[in-house]
């Protein structure tokens, strides 16, 4: 009988998936873009959410392609969107780079100077790429 049991334990030891064992498993690493504006938008609105997208395109398509990055504009008037506001204490129309491990935002940043560029795509693009470098080290 203690044979039999010790050899159960052996095949199920053997036999058992790897998948089962979390100590192999990386974790899930994103960075989510949000391009966060109201119902109503004005020219500088428009342009900086296209310079944003432009950005992302040009210097992280192949993270684009794979879900590394995630870009995500969200209309902060919509119903149950108002939390974004305090979430990322938004004062105006912002672009925010957010870092996400496990499902679990650990850090993220407001990419206020989008404003000061949004008249000069290479500027804007070269500031968005040095921005979400520095987030996803």
């Amino acid at each position: 009988m203690k044979n039999m049991i010790i050899a159960v334990l052996i095949g199920f030891t053997v036999f058992t998936p790897a998948s089962h064992f979390s100590l192999s498993a990386a974790p899930t690493v994103k960075t989510v873009v949000y391009y966060f504006h109201g119902q109503f938008r004005c020219y500088s609105c428009t342009r900086i959410e296209e310079l944003a997208s432009i950005a992302l395109q040009k210097h992280f398509s192949k993270e684009l392609a794979s879900g590394a990055v995630v870009w995500r504009p969200v209309n902060v008037d919509a119903p149950g969107n108002e939390r974004y506001i305090a979430d990322y204490r938004l004062r105006t129309r912002s672009v925010v780079a957010s870092r996400v491990i496990d499902g679990k935002e650990i850090s993220w940043k407001n990419l206020e100077r989008v404003w000061h560029y949004y008249n000069d795509e290479p500027a804007f693009t070269a500031y968005i790429k040095s921005e979400i470098d520095t987030l996803m080290c």
